[in-house]
């Protein structure tokens, strides 16, 4: 639709665009490719290539490890951000809450597995996983760690609401349980350094840091997200057609402000 000022010809109801990828696009491409890898990875753990990790076979199977819970619900995350992306609109504001709270979690508690596992490298030395595959190791403990900051950035904001911190707190009570569970099971917890230490007092010490660096990084991630933010409004300004989601807006307004209701139906963007 073309409207006529002065004798000039303007376009109404759309904004400049950019000549490369949207930042929706560079989001949707960003958590469809991560999705695939880590669903890669996880299937890697059914395979007769992970018979010779620590774990294989024994009970709780891979899920007796924080790394795993923590992989496992960063690849759920992914998944439910890439329908995010793909979704129209009224689908879209149903998963969008469930993706935010999973991707505030999953940001807390990949950081936190990536710190713990490094920290106990380099003061124990030896962290007994079976036969190290590194590429495996990379992945869940390095990897997991940069596609969480990545994610926040491209997907902001991340609210890190009270709900997503709740269900954190909850999840960390959750495996705090299941390992008491495990030793009560088998007679020894899933790590090493746990067995060491005199019990019950070593694995509330341990548990009680662990709940800390997870608050920790909830309180990091919520500070980034917010800078981001900032940071990409400002972009935002000086070129709305960054953002699809703004593109829209912007288009709806032009529309609006410049149409009778009666025909902004057949304009509107969908």
């Amino acid at each position: 639709m073309v409207r006529h000022t002065n004798g000039e010809r303007k376009p109404v109801g759309f904004v400049k665009t950019r000549s490369f990828v949207s930042l929706r696009e560079l989001r949707f491409l960003f958590h469809m490719v991560s999705f695939l890898f880590f669903m890669r990875v996880w299937i890697f753990h059914t395979s007769r290539g992970a018979t010779s990790l620590k774990g294989h076979g024994e009970f709780g199977w891979f899920f007796r490890y924080l790394t795993f819970w923590s992989f496992s619900l960063q690849t759920w995350h992914l998944f439910l951000s890439t329908l995010v992306d793909l979704s129209k609109k009224a689908t879209k504001y149903r998963l969008k809450k469930g993706a935010d709270d999973l991707g505030c979690m999953a940001f807390a508690t990949a950081n936190t597995v990536t710190l713990m596992y490094y920290a106990l490298l380099v003061l124990t030395g030896n962290i007994d996983e079976g036969d190290r595959i590194v590429w495996l190791s990379t992945a869940v403990h390095l990897l997991n760690s940069i596609v969480a900051w990545i994610d926040i950035f491209t997907s902001y904001p991340r609210r890190f609401s009270p709900r997503s911190k709740v269900w954190t707190g909850v999840f960390a009570l959750i495996y705090c349980g299941w390992i008491n569970y495990i030793r009560y099971h088998t007679g020894f917890f899933p790590y090493p350094f746990l067995n060491a230490l005199p019990h019950p007092h070593g694995i509330l010490g341990v548990a009680v840091v662990g709940c800390v660096v997870l608050l920790c990084f909830s309180q990091l991630g919520a500070f980034v997200s917010n800078w981001g933010r900032k940071v990409m409004d400002k972009w935002e300004e000086e070129d709305p057609a960054w953002s699809l989601e703004e593109n829209v807006v912007a288009a709806k307004a032009a529309r609006q402000a410049e149409r009778p209701k009666e025909l902004y139906e057949e304009l509107k963007v969908e």
